[in-house]
């Protein structure tokens, strides 16, 4: 099952549990599952998850999304353009 949200201010995520290549495997053609969040060429997987995310409304799987790949907010960015509406205001 798949699910598509739009990001607070953003754009629109769709997010699946996957079946993904597993780096730290033990051999070749080790796999793992995730929930797998994409955005045009961006991908995000999780190796935890609620149970019950594809129950979740589309605000809390943002927030899911936020939480678990959260900014560097020690990188300054130079525009205030790619700043997430969750983010944390610039120190």
């Amino acid at each position: 099952m798949a699910r598509t949200f739009r990001f607070p201010g953003g754009g629109f995520w769709t997010v699946a549990e996957w079946t993904s290549p597993d780096p730290r495997g033990a051999g070749a053609g080790a796999m793992r599952q995730v929930l797998r969040f994409n955005s045009g060429a961006r991908i995000l997987e999780l190796t935890q998850w609620p149970d019950d995310w594809a129950s979740l409304p589309g605000d809390a799987l943002a927030e899911l999304l936020a939480k678990s790949f959260p900014r560097d907010v020690q990188r300054e960015n130079p525009t205030d353009f790619h700043r997430r509406a969750v983010d944390p205001e610039a120190r």
